[in-house]
Parts: structure tokens; C-alpha cells; sequence
């Protein structure tokens, strides 16, 4: 009767066991992006450009301020390293706050203080960051920013050459 026991005491434990691992929290996420945005700052201030393509999914999209979309791991990678090239020296992300209902995709809202590699403040923006979960990482999936400086006037255009009159002036009579 013993050996009957324990077989159905095993068969009830594994009965009730969860069959899927449990969904982290809204907090694990948040932990988890800050812990990826961190990586992305390490990155810039390295220079390393294949670090930064590696936190984003393969099927990745930028959407860049006053850019087209940049669509995939490796041309995101490239992006960054010409923005790296232009002078971007380090990049602070700061969360905002984080949306999460489970499954394998949460939502970002943030800050960003860019600098130029002499230390002085190339931009300031705001962004959002749609996360996907792939292989338990985050990963960034779709990113927009945009500035919070003004945009720049456009260039004053010229003025038309004045028009010359081709009517003679009556003669006075």
C-alpha cells in the first residue's frame, strides 16, 4: 500500500505543478530594461557599436527624429556607429515608467541626455521603447525619439529680385 502512496502523492504533485514558467513581474521587466538601458550606455561610452546592435531584436526598427526608419539588427548597428562617428561620446536613459501585462512585450517611456565626447550636452529628448522578450531578454524592439530643444528655423529664403517695370511713363501732354 506504501509504494501506492507515493506514486499518487508524485502523480498529484506534478498534476498541479505549473506546465509554463510564470510570467515575471512589472517590476522584473523595469528591472530588466533599466539593467539593458544601463548596457546601452556602457556601450556608447565604449564605442563598441555591435554591443548596442546586440540589445536590439533581429527584426528591430529605429525611428529616428527628422530620419527614415532604420529596419533590422544590423542597420541599426550601423546607425549607431555614424552617430558614434559624429561625436555621440555617451547616452544616459533614464525610465520613466514601464507598461507590462505580461507575455513577451512591455512599454517604455523615457529621458535621454546624449553628450558629445569633449562632455558638452548634444541633445536632450524623450522616447518611447516597445521591448520584446526573445530568449528571455529584452530586447528593444521598436525605438522613436525626439528632441526637446527647438528645432532649428528654416533657412530664410531669398528675396525675389525686385521686378523691373517694362511701361514707359506717358508723356505729359
Amino acid at each position: 500500500m506504501r509504494p501506492t502512496l507515493i506514486v499518487c502523492s508524485v502523480l498529484a504533485l506534478i498534476a498541479c505543478a505549473p506546465s509554463e514558467p510564470l510570467a515575471p513581474s512589472a517590476d522584473d521587466v523595469r528591472a530588466a530594461i533599466e539593467a539593458q538601458n544601463a548596457k546601452f550606455g556602457e556601450a556608447v561610452r565604449a564605442g563598441d557599436t555591435a554591443a548596442i546592435g546586440t540589445l536590439y531584436s533581429e527584426d528591430a526598427a529605429v525611428l529616428p527624429p527628422s530620419a527614415a526608419r532604420v529596419s533590422g539588427r544590423a542597420a541599426i548597428t550601423a546607425f549607431w556607429g555614424e552617430a558614434l562617428a559624429a561625436g555621440i561620446g555617451s547616452a544616459v536613459l533614464t525610465t520613466e515608467e514601464v507598461a507590462y501585462a505580461g507575455g513577451d512585450t512591455a512599454t517604455e517611456v523615457g529621458s535621454a541626455l546624449l553628450s558629445a565626447k569633449d562632455g558638452s550636452v548634444a541633445d536632450e529628448a524623450k522616447y518611447v521603447v516597445l521591448w520584446k522578450q526573445v530568449d528571455g531578454a529584452w530586447l528593444l524592439h521598436r525605438d522613436i525619439w525626439n528632441s526637446n530643444r527647438p528645432a532649428a528655423p528654416p533657412p530664410a529664403e531669398e528675396a525675389p529680385p525686385a521686378a523691373e517695370s517694362s511701361a514707359e511713363t506717358p508723356a505729359a501732354g
